[in-house]
């Protein structure tokens, strides 16, 4: 992930290009400034997406239900239940688990999962740092987006009051982000080498 814009792009390109000699497994670079062209170092563009952000006043306003409650896992049979709602079911046993229970130690990440009764049909992931909460992995089914972000906005100013959320989105999603409230900010672009 790059953390410098585009005064630093010609660096950064030598350095990645520099690094790809030394990897033989595919990886990505996340683009934070949208300034790099690494197709030069054989990466092609994954996806691009725009930053987005709230100030915390906005977050605290909202009051959203839909009939969902929200809970935090807690437990590594939750988190396996959140991540098997998050994945919709195509997840299986021989693919390796991408969240593993030792993130629910971390202080400050949180995953969330909006349920009506007993069936998981929503969440996302809150991560507290630099004074600020990133929202990501924002999933939904048999819900609106715009109501699944108006839930977890609510749910991030319960549990860090006062932060403002950020995070990045795309295409239908950074829509439904937008009418919950968030703002662009600017934007990025995934690139990845096989």
């Amino acid at each position: 992930m790059t953390l410098i814009g585009a005064r630093a792009a010609s660096e950064q390109e030598r350095t990645i290009s520099a690094l790809v000699q030394s990897r033989e497994r595919a990886w990505a670079v996340k683009d934070s400034f949208r300034c790099l062209d690494l197709s030069r170092s054989g990466f092609a563009v994954l996806f691009e997406a725009q930053w987005i952000s709230l100030s915390p006043r906005f977050g605290n306003a909202l009051e959203t239900s839909d009939g969902l409650t929200w809970a935090p896992a807690t437990s590594a049979a939750e988190l396996e239940r959140w991540e098997l709602a998050w994945t919709k079911g195509d997840a299986t046993q021989e693919e390796p688990r991408i969240f593993l229970p030792r993130l629910l130690s971390v202080p400050g990440v949180v995953f969330l999962l909006g349920f009506r009764g007993d069936r998981p049909l929503c969440g996302g992931i809150l991560n507290r740092g630099a004074e600020v909460v990133g929202l990501s992995n924002v999933f939904s089914s048999e819900v609106g987006s715009e109501i699944v972000w108006r839930g977890l906005i609510s749910q991030a100013a319960a549990i860090f009051p006062d932060l403002p959320l950020v995070g990045y989105e795309r295409q239908a999603e950074l829509t439904a982000a937008l009418r919950a409230g968030f703002e662009p900010i600017g934007p990025l672009r995934i690139w990845i080498r096989q």
